[in-house]
């Protein structure tokens, strides 16, 4: 048949926090097979994922098959092994274990709905343990951590800072110039 997916086989209303982790498997002729949805004709698609194997005939893809014109997909996520690109962003199993993926749903969401305990839950789940970015001080993105770990200060020798081992970044002045100064 057509229209398969791991959630919805074609969905015409927004569609915002879903998973799927289960194999999702069309014909050699099906068309529209999706990870999430096989076709995806609604106002949006947003912070889902998918895991689960996709495959199946045309319209294919790790996340959504297929999306009607101007019905867009973002924030979305599926694992780079799943047998489907398309629609999303692709992650390695490591970004979903590691609490990156379950960071990313959550991001800048003012109720927490994802969630990972890090270290034993292998994907983000609803209502889990909140995930926070454990940052450098250049606001890079190190790890991630249940708890909220405050990045240290810093401790600069000739603009080395020796807490991070890394150079202090410059910065543009009144003058146009860039310049890095303790």
């Amino acid at each position: 048949g057509d229209y398969i997916g791991g959630v919805f086989g074609l969905h015409t209303t927004y569609v915002y926090y879903r998973a799927n982790i289960g194999t999702v498997t069309g014909s050699d002729t099906s068309n529209y097979v999706g990870g999430l949805a096989g076709y995806n004709d609604s106002n949006g698609v947003t912070f889902c994922y998918n895991v689960g194997t996709v495959s199946g005939g045309n319209y294919v893809g790790g996340l959504v098959g297929d999306s009607s014109l101007y019905h867009v997909v973002t924030d979305c996520y599926y694992l780079d092994t799943c047998g489907a690109g398309g629609y999303g962003i692709a992650k390695t199993e490591e970004q979903f274990n590691s609490g990156e993926v379950g960071y990313l749903l959550q991001e800048n969401q003012f109720e927490n709905y994802w969630g990972q305990k890090i270290g034993v839950d292998r994907y983000p789940k609803a209502f889990g343990d909140k995930i926070y970015a454990v940052r450098n001080c250049n606001e890079e993105i190190l790890s991630y951590s249940n708890e909220q770990i405050e990045t240290p200060e810093h401790n600069y020798v000739n603009s080395y800072c020796t807490v991070w081992g890394m150079y202090k970044l410059p910065t543009l002045n009144a003058d146009g110039f860039y310049e890095i100064s303790d």
